[in-house]
C-alpha cells in the first residue's frame, strides 16, 4: 500500500498538471498577442509622425526648409527626411539594429515605415523607425505575474483540497472505520453517520442492508449449526452405547464383527465432528473467558499426554520449553491448540521420524519429518482436509486458526527441508 495514491490526490494532481501545461501554453501566446498588438500600434503611431511631420514643415517657412530637415536629420536618427525622384508606396519592415547603451553593444528590433510626403510641392521620402523592445519586456513581466498567480492558485488548490477533504469526505472516513473495527461474531449493530451527500447516503443505505443481511444469515448459520449439534448429541450417545453392547456380543461372527467395528469408528467420527462443532460454536459466542494461562506447563502436560499415542505411531518428540512463558487466554482452548498442532504432527509424521516442539518467547513452533507439503489453500478451512493420505475430520486446524484468531495470533504453516512447520506468534 505503500505506492497508492489517495482518491482526492488524483484529481489534483491532474489539475495541478493542467493547469502548468495551460501555464507554458500561455507565455508564448502572451508574446505572439502583445507584439502584434504592440506592432499595430507603432504602425498607427508611425504614420501618425509622418503625418505631422508633413504638416509641421509645410507650415514653416519655405526659405529654410532645407535647413529645417537637415537639422530634424541630425537631431532625430530614427527619423529621417531625403529627397526623393518619384512617388512609391508605404511599407512597413522590423530591422534589427547594434544600439551602445553605457558602453554595452546590445541588438534591439525597431519597426520601421518608408514612405513618401509632400513638402512645398516637392516629393520627399520619410523613415521612421521604432523601438519594439519593449515587447519582450512586457510580456516578461506579464509572464512573472502570471506564474506568481499560478503558483498562489496551486497552492490554493492544496490547502482547499485538505481542507474541503476532511469535511466532504469525513462520512465516508467514518464509514470505513467502523467497517474495519466490525466483528461479524459480535453482531454489533453498526451506526453511520449522517450526511448530506447523496452518494454517501446510499453507499451507508447498501451497506447497513448488506451487513444485516449477512449477520441474520451468519446468525442463523450458528443457530442451526449448536442446535443440531446439541440434538445430535444424545441419539449419538444412544448410537454408541448400543453398538459397544453389540461388540460385545461373543455371537457375532467375523463379518459380523467387522462390520460392527466399521460402524463404531465412523460413529466415534461423527462423535468427534459433532464435538468440534459445539467447540467452534462457544469460540464464536464467545462463551470462553480469559485469564492468565502458563503456557510453558500446559505444553509440556500435553506433550506428556501424546508421548505413549506417538511411541505407537513410531514417532519420537523432542521437546525445548522456555519456562515461565504466560499468555492471556482461556486454558482450554490453549490446551486444545496445541493438542491439535501436536495430533496433527504425530498424524502425518513420516515413520520412524521425530516431533520438535519449542516454545519461546516470540512462539510454538512444532515441525515433523514430511514427504510432500500440505494444501496451503485448504489448510485452516473447516471440513477439508488439507492431505489425502490421514483425511480427518477436517475440523481440527479449522479449530487452531479460530482460537488463533481469537487472541490475535498468528498461525503459519512452511514446508521446508521436508519438514513440516507449524508457527503460532503470540
Amino acid at each position: 500500500m505503500g505506492n497508492m495514491t489517495k482518491l482526492l490526490n488524483k484529481p489534483l494532481k491532474t489539475f495541478i498538471v493542467f493547469t502548468c501545461v495551460v501555464l507554458a501554453c500561455s507565455i508564448p501566446a502572451y508574446f505572439y498577442l502583445i507584439e502584434s498588438i504592440w506592432i499595430d500600434e507603432l504602425d498607427d503611431h508611425n504614420q501618425q509622425l509622418k503625418e505631422q511631420i508633413q504638416k509641421r514643415f509645410n507650415e514653416g517657412n519655405p526659405d529654410d526648409l532645407n535647413k529645417r530637415i537637415e537639422l530634424w536629420n541630425q537631431i532625430q536618427i530614427n527619423s529621417q527626411i531625403s529627397s526623393a525622384s518619384g512617388i512609391c508606396k508605404d511599407s512597413v519592415y522590423l530591422i534589427e539594429k547594434e544600439i551602445v547603451d553605457k558602453g554595452v553593444v546590445e541588438r534591439e528590433r525597431f519597426r520601421g515605415l518608408f514612405s513618401v510626403i509632400f513638402l512645398n510641392g516637392k516629393t520627399y521620402s520619410v523613415t521612421i523607425e521604432t523601438n519594439v523592445e519593449e515587447v519582450n519586456e512586457t510580456v516578461l513581466a506579464i509572464s512573472i505575474i502570471t506564474c506568481l498567480f499560478i503558483v498562489f492558485l496551486i497552492i490554493g488548490f492544496i490547502l482547499l483540497n485538505r481542507k474541503l477533504s476532511r469535511q466532504i469526505w469525513a462520512p465516508f472516513t467514518d464509514t470505513l472505520e467502523k467497517l474495519k473495527q466490525f466483528d461479524l461474531n459480535n453482531a454489533d449493530v453498526i451506526n453511520l453517520k449522517n450526511t448530506d451527500i447523496k452518494e454517501f447516503v446510499e453507499l451507508n443505505e447498501t451497506l447497513i442492508k448488506l451487513i444485516n443481511d449477512n449477520v441474520s444469515v451468519y446468525k442463523q448459520q450458528k443457530e442451526f449449526t449448536q442446535n443440531a449439534s446439541h440434538e445430535l448429541q444424545t441419539p449419538l450417545a444412544i448410537l454408541k452405547s448400543k453398538v459397544d453392547l453389540l461388540i460385545q456380543d461373543a455371537s457375532l461372527t467375523a463379518d459380523q464383527r467387522k462390520i460392527i467395528e466399521s460402524l463404531d469408528a465412523s460413529i466415534s467420527r461423527v462423535t468427534r465432528i459433532n464435538k468440534n462443532l459445539l467447540l467452534l460454536s462457544g469460540i464464536e459466542n464467545k462463551q470462553f473467558e480469559t485469564e492468565e494461562v502458563n503456557l510453558s506447563e500446559q505444553v509440556k502436560s500435553v506433550v506428556n499426554n501424546f508421548i505413549d499415542f506417538a511411541e505407537e505411531k513410531g514417532r519420537a518428540i523432542s521437546l525445548s520449553v522456555q519456562d515461565g512463558i504466560m499468555v492471556n487466554a482461556n486454558e482450554s482452548l490453549v490446551e486444545i491448540l496445541i493438542s491439535n498442532l501436536i495430533s496433527n504432527a504425530v498424524r502425518h509424521g513420516g515413520a520412524n521420524s521425530g516431533i520438535d516442539i519449542s516454545l519461546n518467547g516470540q512462539g510454538l513452533i512444532i515441525s515433523n519429518e514430511g514427504k510432500a507439503t500440505l494444501n496451503e489453500d485448504n489448510l485452516f478451512r473447516r471440513f477439508i482436509s488439507a492431505t489425502t493420505h490421514n483425511p480427518g475430520t477436517g475440523l481440527g486446524l479449522a479449530i487452531v486458526k479460530e482460537i488463533c484468531d481469537k487472541y490475535r495470533w498468528r498461525v503459519s504453516y512452511t514446508f521446508t527441508g521436508n519438514q513440516h512447520v507449524f508457527s503460532v506468534f503470540f
